[in-house]
Order: structure tokens, then C-alpha cells, then sequence
């Protein structure tokens, strides 16, 4: 369990690696549960043993209890921290996870409407042209209020491990490609 115990760690890039610890943990808190109800046992027998022991059997007696039961104790501490943390992992890389995909979705439907307004579209006459090139403003104007959040995303991201960032990178680049063709046809 302690040589379990050091191998978690909650720098995992990936949600579902940090999801699969968790749940591993999960296990072994049971585990320990039931080990807990044993430590409780062996309390209960250690005080019916001592009454038929040579006093320095019965110190040794009840400092090896007293070291099992500190040394139950530290684990349960560190099977309680390491679970804090990787929950608290998970619940980053959750968040990150749901802005990437409202981002992508809101990218994807101002893509669809800069396309549909693009001047490259054959319009009958000005006064069409014009409509289209207010719109496409609009949609500029709407695609640069957004820069906030796309800088607060990609902090975010950098915060992740190199391995985590992969699933990432795109979106900044997909969002200047589409205020660069935004700023082109305006």
C-alpha cells in the first residue's frame, strides 16, 4: 500500500489517468477501512493479553501496538492527501475540459457564419454588399471580445504538463486563423 501510495502523484496530464488513480485509491480506502477494523481488534486483544504478561513483555506489547497504530494512522493521513489532491486534479482538468469545448463549439459556429457572410459569396447588388460587410463586422467584433477568454484558456493550458497540452494546441491557432480572415474580408 505505502509503495502504491508513491506512486500517485497529481501531476497527470490526462483526465482519465488521474480518473483511473482515483478510483485505485478508492479501492484501497476500502481496504484500509477494513484494516482499521482489524487495528481495532488487535487493540481489544492487546488489552487482554496484558493481563497475563510479564510487565516488560507487556511494554513491548504495547509499543509495537502503539507503533502499528501510528504507522495505520500516517498512511490513512497520506491515502486522505493524495486523494485530496487528485481530486482536485480532476476537477482542473475537468474545467479545462469544458472550456475547450465551449470554445471549439462557439469557433465553430462564428467559422460558419464569417463563411456564409464571406465576400466571396456574389451578391446582386451594393446595397447586399454592404449588409454583408456590416454583419461580418459584427461577427469580427463578436470574435475579438472573445480574446479574453482564449488568453484565460491557453494560461490555463500552460499550466498543464507538455504530455496534457496536446489535445489543446489547436484552438488558439484556429481562432487568429479566423480573425485574420475576419480582418482580410472587413
Amino acid at each position: 500500500t505505502e509503495i502504491y501510495t508513491l506512486s500517485l502523484h497529481d501531476a497527470l496530464p490526462i483526465l482519465g489517468e488521474v480518473e483511473t488513480q482515483l478510483q485505485g485509491l478508492q479501492a484501497m480506502k476500502q481496504a484500509l477501512q477494513q484494516g482499521q477494523n482489524k487495528v481495532h481488534y488487535v487493540q481489544e486483544l492487546k488489552e487482554k493479553v496484558l493481563l497475563n504478561t510479564e510487565p516488560t513483555g507487556s511494554l513491548k506489547i504495547q509499543e509495537d501496538t502503539a507503533a502499528l497504530e501510528a504507522e495505520f494512522n500516517s498512511l490513512m493521513a497520506r491515502v486522505g492527501d493524495i486523494r485530496q489532491r487528485l481530486t482536485a486534479r480532476s476537477n482542473s482538468l475537468q474545467e479545462v475540459d469544458k472550456a475547450h469545448m465551449a470554445l471549439v463549439e462557439w469557433l465553430e459556429e462564428m467559422t460558419a457564419k464569417a463563411s456564409a457572410l464571406s465576400p466571396d459569396n456574389k451578391h446582386a447588388d451594393l446595397a447586399e454588399k454592404r449588409a454583408c460587410l456590416e454583419k461580418l463586422r459584427i461577427v469580427e467584433m463578436e470574435v475579438n471580445g472573445h480574446s479574453d477568454q482564449f488568453g484565460k484558456f491557453d494560461a490555463k493550458v500552460t499550466e498543464l504538463p507538455e504530455k496534457g497540452r496536446d489535445k489543446y494546441r489547436n484552438l488558439n491557432a484556429e481562432y487568429s486563423r479566423l480573425k485574420q480572415d475576419l480582418a482580410r474580408h472587413v
